[in-house]
């Protein structure tokens, strides 16, 4: 007995055994028509199965995003770890232009640089594993302008520093800082924008206020009347950027 299944498959009922085949495999072999098959023709039948599931499994791979040769090989090799097949489907892809690094490398580049938060070494890092070439994707990178990495950096301080209110104007410069680094951006970029930044909102902001909330948010956590307790809070306090002297006069 043979039903439709999940998109462009079939489940195929052949004496008690229930297999997955592909619509193509199905339609080839003329497969909705009632017949008997012999044990060659069924080896036959899998074979070509196997090639049409590793290549719809590749289709939809490149439909979903941009691959380098080799990042489309290692996505696929588990399911057919001899490469016999995979060799076979790769060949072919390659000759109707569906892989192609060069394309692949631009349109990857060009996705993340309009519209991830990501800086050039990430990218960098990013398309070195998927196995581009280092020339070709620093060539690539060239659309990555500073103009462009100042905007994301300026967005990217703006939305963070949303969630760091509780935080000294110190120890909300470390985590800008450690935060633009870690999305990949270049530090001689972002280093002088997240100052500006900072020298911009000092004016504005209560460091003692800021202390008071952040003491009263701790306190039930130390035990004030133990010295010991009490210096863990004040070496706490002072990692998270606040003043010995402000520190000493609030506690």
């Amino acid at each position: 007995s043979l039903k439709a299944s999940k998109k462009n498959y079939f489940k195929a009922d052949i004496e008690g055994e229930t297999i997955t085949l592909h619509q193509d495999t199905v339609f080839k072999y003329q497969l909705l028509n009632s017949q008997t098959i012999d044990k060659k023709t069924y080896e036959a039948i899998l074979k070509e199965d196997a090639y049409n599931t590793l290549m719809q499994r590749a289709i939809n791979l490149l439909a979903r995003k941009a691959h380098s040769k080799h990042s489309l090989i290692s996505e696929l090799k588990a399911h057919d770890p001899e490469g016999t097949t995979l060799h076979s489907i790769v060949e072919k892809l390659e000759k109707l232009g569906y892989i192609n690094d060069q394309k692949a490398l631009t349109r990857t580049v060009e996705e993340m640089v309009e519209f991830d938060l990501k800086g050039p070494a990430f990218i960098r890092q990013k398309c070195l594993k998927e196995g581009f070439e280092k020339f070709d994707i620093e060539d690539a990178l060239s659309v990555y302008t500073e103009e462009i990495q100042r905007e994301k950096i300026n967005q990217l301080i703006h939305s963070e520093n949303k969630h760091l209110q509780k935080y000294s104007l110190q120890k909300r410069k470390e985590k800008l800082l450690n935060s633009l680094y870690r999305k990949g951006f270049t530090p001689d970029v972002f280093q002088p924008i997240v100052e500006q930044f900072l020298t911009k909102i000092e004016a504005t902001t209560d460091e003692e206020g800021l202390l008071e909330k952040r003491i009263e948010a701790l306190k039930n956590r130390y035990d004030l009347s133990d010295y010991k307790e009490k210096q863990k809070l004040i070496a706490k306090l002072l990692r998270e950027g606040f003043s010995y002297n402000h520190i000493k006069r609030q506690l």
